[in-house]
């Protein structure tokens, strides 16, 4: 900030400062001693402020000076605005980019304790043999009594009325190993989308790809993988993952990212399951559940277009 001149009195030092101000020179008025300062903010300025602070000298009533206080106040309030709107862009893109936590995600977190308490209720692995106490009983697909006795109809206890069988075997987890990696997709993927969406969408979001990816799992054919005695979240975290990869992609208004390392992750770990590497796993569900979340991502730009 440089000075540029003085003037003797503060009425024509502001009208002065004011005018400047309309010629988009930021300035001011400042009193030193007996006398105004006229300072000016942006030095590439200083000499045009000069030449205005002479013509001014010349004849500080002219005319042209009229209502430079007024219209200068107009433009600083604009300023003032556009800062503050400014301000308020920087925060929300900071909020929108934070990582979500516990506090953001309520039915996240309830969602991982049923999981954990279920789990360790049920005999881990005894789930893939239909056994597991009454835990695993109530909450599997279908359970071994109903199975035989119907021929091997894997839909034989939700044909009964018993619906709730179509959601709660993600619950059901096979090892520790198995619960500690799906709870941990889950909230970061759960998480991030009850943030930016609300609990109620990701409800029906983990309700209908729960739902779709675990009847797949039961009726597809056993040369497929499919069978009845199963369980997981990880239907639904390929689900959860799919919606995110797609908002990714074709909506980056949502708030949501999905890094290239997970999909490389994520999608590596879906075919290499599907190899029998790593044993028995719910391959149909996993690939139903990517599906049904890449559908729900994907189809309101595909509406929009």
């Amino acid at each position: 900030m440089r000075q540029i001149g003085s003037l003797p009195k503060e009425k024509d030092a502001n009208r002065l400062a004011a005018f400047l101000v309309t010629q988009e020179i930021a300035a001011h008025a400042e009193l030193d001693d007996d006398a105004w300062i006229i300072w000016v903010r942006d030095e590439n300025h200083l000499d045009q402020a000069r030449e205005i602070l002479e013509q001014f000298r010349l004849d500080p009533s002219d005319r042209r000076y009229d209502g430079a206080e007024r219209a200068a106040e107009a433009i600083q309030r604009k300023q003032l605005q556009r800062t503050a709107e400014a301000q308020k862009n920087l925060v929300d893109v900071k909020n929108r980019w934070q990582q979500p936590t516990a506090r953001d995600a309520p039915i996240v977190m309830t969602m991982i304790i049923l999981s954990v308490v279920v789990t360790m209720s049920g005999g881990f692995g005894q789930a893939r043999k239909g056994t597991g106490g009454i835990i695993n009983s109530q909450l599997s697909f279908c359970t071994p009594a109903s199975f035989e006795r119907t021929k091997g109809n894997p839909l034989a206890d939700v044909a009964k009325g018993e619906l709730w069988r179509t959601i709660t075997p993600i619950f059901i987890h096979l090892s520790v190993i198995h619960l500690v990696f799906n709870m941990i997709w889950f909230f970061q993927f759960g998480a991030l989308i009850e943030k930016r969406r609300g609990t109620v969408r990701l409800a029906l979001l983990v309700l209908s790809v729960a739902i779709v990816s675990c009847i797949a799992q039961a009726i597809a054919p056993m040369q497929w993988g499919g069978t009845p005695f199963f369980g997981g979240m990880s239907g639904v975290v390929y689900g959860l993952f799919g919606y995110i990869w797609m908002k990714s992609l074709f909506d980056p208004d949502s708030g949501m990212f999905m890094p290239q390392m997970n999909v490389l992750i994520l999608i590596g770990w879906l075919f290499l399951c599907m190899t029998g590497v790593v044993g028995p796993v719910a391959n149909v569900a996993h690939a139903v559940g990517l599906i049904a979340g890449m559908v729900v991502g994907y189809l309101p730009t595909l509406i929009k277009t």
